[in-house]
């Protein structure tokens, strides 16, 4: 996604700075560009798209770009197990959510700043309508 020239897309640029602190070669960083960029042949990118619940039972929508699906899906499931989650069934909570934009953040960044940039943009906190029920 952006192309191969780190130039022009910022996600490379933060990839290859990562890489390059983690002191990666050269060689296997040109790889996986190639790779990315669909160069190399064999390499089948997907999107896939995961729904579960966290702690306290958030609902939480993980969209993933993989070229394995059973390794990511059972990296999820660990990510959700170890946080006091679940991962749900399809369709299991997507009907909660309205796409309405997208913020990227570096790894990293903390909690603090990423409610702060949704707040700032006008994100809000709802809850399913609920139907009060008649006693009689």
């Amino acid at each position: 996604m952006g192309g191969g020239e780190a130039a022009s897309n910022p996600r490379l640029r933060l990839a290859l700075e990562k890489a390059r602190e983690c002191n990666l070669p050269g060689d296997n960083i040109k790889r996986a560009i190639q790779r990315g960029t669909g160069e190399l042949e064999g390499v089948h990118y997907e999107e896939c798209r995961y729904e579960g619940y966290g702690h306290g039972g958030a609902a939480i929508l993980v969209d993933c770009l993989t070229d394995n699906r059973t390794r990511t899906v059972a990296e999820v499931r660990n990510a959700f197990t170890k946080n006091g989650g679940h991962l749900g069934t399809d369709g299991s909570v997507a009907f909660l959510f309205k796409h309405c934009g997208q913020f990227l953040f570096a790894p990293g960044t903390s909690e603090d700043r990423v409610m702060e940039a949704a707040l700032d943009a006008g994100a809000r906190m709802s809850s399913p309508t609920r139907t009060a029920r008649s006693r009689s």
